[in-house]
């Protein structure tokens, strides 16, 4: 009789650890509550690789008209330079040049701007009667 109470108590532990452990796995298993609030930012991670690069833009509105301007010719072929004029002003000479291009249009001294010339002489070597230019510019203009 007592083996048949103990296997009845044994029994009913059984039972009723099984009921606990059922009432706590059902208690895990309902609605979800509302979100927390957000945590703390983490530490700035490292730099990834450079993606690849996307599809061009659409183009931009056009910009606004620039200044009117002159064409430019190149002196060469064609160029006449002929002088006007010369003065001796303050013990210095000053040489007045005309140029044109090849249709006889003046061309103005910014279309020439950046392009050097010189004045020059032909000078004949008595001794070999062979000639050569003689540079009549002296110091920078």
């Amino acid at each position: 009789m007592r083996r048949n109470i103990r296997y009845l108590l044994l029994g009913s532990i059984s039972i009723i650890i099984f009921l606990v452990l059922s009432i706590m796995l059902l208690g895990c298993t309902g609605s979800e509550g509302p979100s927390g609030a957000p945590g703390p930012a983490g530490p700035k991670g490292e730099t990834g690789s450079p993606g690849e690069t996307g599809p061009p833009g659409p183009s931009g509105p056009p910009g606004d008209p620039g200044l009117p301007g002159e064409i430019f010719i190149a002196p060469g072929a064609g160029l006449n330079a002929s002088i006007s004029n010369v003065e001796i002003v303050a013990g210095k000479p000053v040489v007045t040049i005309t140029m044109l291009d090849k249709d006889g249009i003046p061309l103005s001294p910014e279309l020439l701007e950046g392009w050097g010339f010189m004045l020059a002489q032909i000078v004949l070597d008595e001794e070999t009667g062979i000639s050569h230019y003689q540079n009549l510019l002296v110091a920078d203009v």
